[in-house]
């Protein structure tokens, strides 16, 4: 308004009289404050831009107000949004650093536990090598003449120091797959060979349990690079599970020969067993992890066999798979890599 004092008119000047003497003397060819808020006439904030040049001759100041609410707007939302990432960008750095320190805490808590197994399972393998040692001697009648009830005790006994045997077996192994101290001794093997090794020490067991055994390799194999211990134990554990979930008078298959890739080599397992039910595939070979039709033929395990079994497949470089349907078997593939591969 004509007349009115320019610090009433835009108070926003308020503390910047010396910066006024200094434009309206022509010693400051402008000044500018580029935004500022006031309320509108409805209540609502507008923000403005204010700029003030001195007239020619030092007769005043023009006193310039842009009305720019769409602008400001725009900037206190851009504003809020950057406080707003601020404070999410500060809590995912604390819940980093929750998780870090987690981690740790997890890492140190599965080291115990690997520790604990290991020891436990060592303290326990002596034991029970000794036991069925002497269930072995006892059994040979080295020490005397057996009757028959004792001749049957004894074998339920080294048949449940074996059983422990090898879990306390497959517990090592777990803890070194975990560990990383799991060695392999990678060389040229005949997988052939290996096959009908493994075929050769399963049959009687095959026989005992009423079981029908077929074995195919093709001829003229490729070497695998491979180490011969854990390939065997591989063949054992595909091997025994066909056994415990085939009831008798089932059918189980070993094969060897080409692989769908010309740089690998194809091992199959299959049997006529209880098969694995549709809804519990995506588990088989989880760590701990049984069917529930294991029930239905009474297998026995804890649940590492498989695990471990594909631990050792992937460390040689190859792959494990599988088909089944409940209540018509399962069949397990293995490859691995040919020695001189193409």
């Amino acid at each position: 308004a004509p007349g009115q004092p320019l610090l009433e008119l835009a108070p926003e000047l308020v503390g910047r009289e010396a910066e006024l003497i200094d434009l309206a003397a022509g010693r400051l060819d402008r000044l500018e404050i580029p935004m500022f808020s006031r309320v509108g006439a409805a209540g609502q904030p507008r923000y403005c831009r204010m700029l003030l040049k001195p007239r020619a001759g030092g007769a005043g100041i023009f006193l310039f107000i842009e009305d720019i609410t769409a602008i400001g707007e725009i900037q206190q939302r851009l504003m809020q949004s950057r406080n707003e990432l601020r404070l999410l960008a500060d809590a995912l750095d604390r819940k980093n650093r929750d998780l870090v320190a987690a981690n740790l805490e997890l890492r140190k808590l599965a080291d115990v536990r690997t520790t604990f197994v290991s020891m436990a399972a060592h303290e326990l393998r002596t034991p029970l090598a000794v036991m069925r040692g002497y269930a072995d001697m006892l059994l040979d009648e080295t020490l005397g003449d057996l009757n028959s009830a004792q001749r049957e005790s004894l074998l339920t006994l080294r048949r449940g120091s074996d059983r422990l045997l090898e879990v306390v077996n497959n517990l090592l192994d777990l803890t070194r797959l975990e560990a990383g101290r799991m060695e392999l001794v990678m060389q040229p093997q005949d997988m052939g060979a290996l096959v009908r090794a493994a075929a050769r020490e399963f049959r009687p067991l095959f026989e005992t349990a009423c079981q029908r055994f077929q074995v195919a390799v093709a001829p003229d194999l490729p070497a695998v690079l491979a180490d011969e211990t854990r390939v065997f134990q591989i063949l054992s554990n595909l091997l025994s599970n066909a056994s415990k979930y085939t009831p008798a008078g089932g059918l189980i298959v070993l094969r060897a020969g080409p692989a769908p890739s010309p740089a690998e080599l194809l091992v199959s397992v299959r049997d006529t067993g209880v098969g694995i039910p549709a809804d519990e595939l995506d588990r088989l070979g989880s760590l701990f992890f049984r069917a529930r039709t294991a029930n239905q033929v009474d297998a026995r395990g804890v649940g590492l066999g498989l695990y471990i079994t594909n631990s050792l497949v992937q460390l040689h470089g190859g792959r494990l798979w599988f088909e089944s349907h409940e209540g018509l078997g399962s069949t397990f593939y293995v490859t691995f890599l040919l020695a001189d591969a193409p």
